[in-house]
């Protein structure tokens, strides 16, 4: 009897894991580089997130205030399990929506493209992108997360402190749950029927994909229930075929610390005052829309020759 399994050995197995020729590439170093800055830039930033929240949560509790007194029920241990759960479903949406924001508004894809530049993906890509596009999640974040915060302030008397630490815990059980670190690797783990709730490994790959027909998928960060519920979710077959980055060479404007940083807002300003960048030519979804507010979904933007190149298998 013959197998058609290949034979393992250690050597095999580790280039497998560490493709040590893979982080030797130009996108591999500006990972490195941008998570390294981003040391620097996460804490510059750091105050707006809270500062949105806080904002919020006044503006849904003071006026209350005066009427009804805070604490009005007891937490109870379910009861704070059920709070941390709320906020957690709730701020995923928020990194739902900031998603989708940043893919069909076309002066916000501009920076959310140093992300989509990346042409392999390793845990360091997840902090791959545009400092004002970090910023912009962490104020949708922040305010849409408010609103639950207050609220259970109100109701239960919780802190925003409070509040957000069972959030912090909820996070990072559905980040274990979902194996968040591998959603950023060559590892194209699926989940199954599962992943008609989470956000799998392989689901997120398929959101990196150059091929047309996997453009604005799995915005999801941890759920994936967003996605179905938009119609945005895409379930990836057992054997399709994933080519990382735009698929038209733009990836290369991203591949310096300028093109990383000052790049992007080159071709906002390119953007909103009508001239045309050195890409503005190239066959990839920011090229395509009305105006720069917002733009078509790929599927009614793309003439049917281009359509028929870029959603062929490579």
């Amino acid at each position: 009897m013959i197998s058609n399994r290949r034979k393992i050995t250690l050597i095999g197995y580790l280039r497998h894991c560490f493709p040590f020729e893979s982080w030797s590439t130009k996108s591999a170093r500006i990972d490195v580089i941008i998570y390294l800055a981003g040391k620097v830039t996460d804490k510059a930033f750091s105050w707006l997130e809270p500062l949105c929240t806080a904002l919020i949560v006044a503006l849904v509790t003071v006026p209350i205030a005066l009427v009804y007194p805070f604490g009005i029920i007891d937490p109870s241990f379910t009861v704070q399990v059920g709070c941390a759960l709320a906020v957690f479903l709730v701020i995923e949406f928020a990194n739902y929506l900031s998603h989708y924001m940043q893919h069909y508004v076309p002066v916000l894809w501009e920076l959310h493209k140093v992300h989509h530049s990346a042409t392999f993906l390793n845990p360091l890509t997840a902090k791959r992108g545009h400092p004002l596009s970090l910023v912009f999640d962490g104020i949708v974040r922040g305010l849409i997360a408010g609103i639950p915060v207050g609220l259970f302030k109100i109701i239960f008397g919780l802190g925003v402190t409070e509040t957000l630490l069972l959030y912090a815990s909820a996070n990072k059980l559905g980040s274990m749950i979902t194996l968040d670190t591998l959603k950023h690797s060559h590892f194209p783990v699926s989940f199954g029927w599962l992943e008609a709730v989470f956000i799998s490994p392989r689901m997120h790959h398929i959101h990196h994909s150059s091929n047309a027909r996997h453009w604005d998928k799995n915005l999801g960060v941890n759920l994936s229930i967003w996605d179905w519920m938009f119609c945005t979710g895409y379930k990836p077959g057992e054997n399709e075929k994933i080519i990382l980055g735009f698929g038209t060479g733009e990836e290369r404007d991203y591949e310096s610390v300028s093109g990383a940083y000052i790049g992007p807002l080159l071709k906002q300003w390119y953007l909103i005052a009508g001239r045309q960048s050195s890409n503005a030519a190239a066959l990839n979804r920011g090229s395509f829309g009305e105006g720069i507010l917002w733009r078509k979904a790929v599927a009614s933007s793309i003439a049917p020759e281009q359509r028929a190149v870029l959603t062929a298998d490579n």
